[in-house]
């Protein structure tokens, strides 16, 4: 590989193979650049188009409520009373923040954070392929990257996937500019965004260590410097730096027994390009042998073998799909070094000056092939001008719950949720009775005036909690419902509106559709199309509700 020319001498080349018997021997600074430009635009005009499909996850909606609570000066917490360290995106969290205290609106500020970091990312991932590899493994690269279905529909979910994807291509570039100071900066970044992200900064040390017998301290320093101002903000707002919901997870499930293969089996499940790319690592990481000094192989590896093997052996209640967004990734640059050398070792019967050509041409037509269909299911998922994916349904159910609270209530009443996006869109005071956001205290759970219920199916019960129901959303056969129960002497049931057609004979009060903070125009010409349908009296999910 061909080195960059005023690169500081600070770690071995990102690769020590012979360079004769390569397909391409890199490119030059400019023509990597504009690769990556033109990889960054595709990305960015691509997922600004599918991105409109998708919504905000439940808890996405935790990250929005401290993240407005923040914006607004009202602290950094959840609820004032109680308060932990719920927030485990702490990164992800103070930069969403900073949006909405420019007064960016909630849903746009996620979704410029989300289509902005992939489309950086297609970009440092392509530029590190074709300066330092061939562009062929770029072209592999870039599709496996930006026609993923799983990667995608986390951009715009309220969660720190989107920087998790841009913090692995970074630190995958900074590798190879054998810079230790951009390495640092990207560590402390990745470890600042998520705790998980400790895992490249083992992975990293003991790369460095193994490559240059020695052990990185300038990146060290680096990024201890980087990650401290978060670290800070942390431990003054709540005296530790372990995430409150790690920590009580961890606990409630200790002596639980789990299925320890599903990060594997999550991994093998995501379709394309999961298997091949799952397979090309591990064939990737047996070329060790011959790659002895490659630093950003052994960092990238590392870091896949770590973090599966932490979340395979670490209980934390439920496979949470978005724990796969970092191996997933890191999958795609494995994938295509194993493709750089499978193209090095077929091409070899060619003239010299032909390989690169062949190369290119041969990948970028298999490219197209292999990710035609997810392509496909992108662009064209179906449903006309308001699909929503079936998983945004239950997700926009029980945000609307809390929406439909906050415009009917003055938002001072206690609310008791273990859900997030009804707690954020309510946005008053809240009881996460789960414990993951506050202290568990039973009084201010049996205080509260308002009680969410999940209705896996069927009508919801009348009474709950010794409260009488008063709000009820499911949309469509592929939602779940959520119900509230409103307790005496509170606001709802004291003006006497409910939203419960079918269960009474006055007229409902349907949802407004601008009253949700975090939705899209599309998300809520759904709840319009939903009130149409409710005031025509066509909500059979309703019926028989006693």
């Amino acid at each position: 590989m061909l080195p960059s020319p005023t690169a500081p001498q600070e770690m071995p080349a990102p690769e020590t193979a012979p360079q004769s018997s390569q397909p391409a021997s890199g490119a030059a600074p400019r023509a990597a650049l504009a690769w990556a430009l033109v990889a960054a635009v595709t990305a960015f005009a691509f997922q600004a188009t599918i991105a409109r499909t998708t919504g905000l996850i439940d808890d996405g909606g935790i990250t929005l409520r401290y993240a407005e609570r923040v914006a607004t000066g009202a602290g950094f917490d959840y609820d004032p009373v109680g308060a932990i360290n719920g927030a485990s995106n702490p990164l992800y969290t103070l930069l969403l923040a900073g949006l909405l205290r420019l007064g960016i609106a909630p849903w746009m500020a996620v979704q410029a954070i989300g289509i902005t970091c992939m489309a950086a990312a297609a970009g440092l991932l392509t530029h590190a392929l074709v300066r330092y590899h061939c562009a062929a493994a770029a072209v592999f690269a870039f599709g496996a990257l930006v026609t993923n279905n799983f990667l995608t529909s986390h951009l715009v979910t309220g969660l720190e996937a989107p920087l998790t994807i841009l913090l692995v291509t970074a630190l995958f570039q900074a590798l190879h500019s054998r810079s230790q100071v951009w390495v640092g900066l990207c560590l402390g970044l990745l470890v600042a965004n998520k705790v998980d992200g400790g895992a490249a900064a083992l992975a990293f040390a003991a790369a460095f260590a193994l490559a240059e017998r020695r052990f990185p301290w300038r990146a060290t320093a680096v990024a201890v410097a980087t990650s401290l101002p978060i670290f800070a903000v942390l431990w003054i707002n709540f005296g530790t730096l372990v995430p409150g919901a790690a920590a009580t997870k961890i606990a409630v499930h200790e002596s639980a027994h789990f299925d320890r293969t599903w990060v594997l089996d999550g991994l093998l499940a995501q379709g394309h390009p999961a298997r091949l790319l799952y397979l090309a690592a591990g064939s990737t990481l047996l070329l060790l042998a011959r790659r002895t000094r490659s630093i950003p192989l052994l960092t990238i590896g590392g870091w896949l073998s770590i973090h599966v093997a932490a979340y395979s052996l670490i209980d934390l209640g439920d496979p949470y799909p978005w724990y796969l967004v970092a191996p997933l990734v890191l999958l795609i640059p494995l994938a295509a070094l194993l493709l750089e050398r499978v193209l090095e070792v077929g091409l070899t019967p060619l003239p010299q000056r032909f390989r690169a050509g062949v190369g290119l041409g041969l990948v970028t037509v298999l490219s197209a092939l292999a990710f035609r269909g997810s392509l496909t299911k992108l662009v064209l998922p179906g449903g006309g001008p308001d699909y929503l994916h079936p998983f945004t349904l239950s997700d926009l159910a029980r945000q609307s719950t809390g929406a439909w609270l906050a415009a009917n209530t003055s938002g001072t009443e206690l609310f008791s949720s273990p859900f997030g996006l009804p707690a954020y869109e309510y946005g008053g005071p809240v009881y996460d009775p789960t414990g993951l956001n506050n202290v568990l205290d039973d009084s201010r759970n049996q205080a509260a005036l308002y009680h969410i219920t999940e209705v896996l199916e069927g009508p919801p019960a009348g009474l709950n909690h010794n409260c009488r129901l008063v709000v009820f959303f499911r949309f469509g056969e592929d939602s779940m419902g959520y119900a509230i129960h409103a307790a005496r002497g509170s606001e709802v049931l004291a003006s006497g509106v409910t939203f419960l057609p079918g269960v009474e004979e006055r007229a409902p009060t349907p949802l407004d559709p601008a009253a949700l903070k975090g939705a899209s125009d599309r998300v809520r010409r759904r709840i319009a199309a939903w009130n149409d349908q409710v005031l025509s009296g066509n909500c059979p999910d309703w019926a028989g509700a006693q």
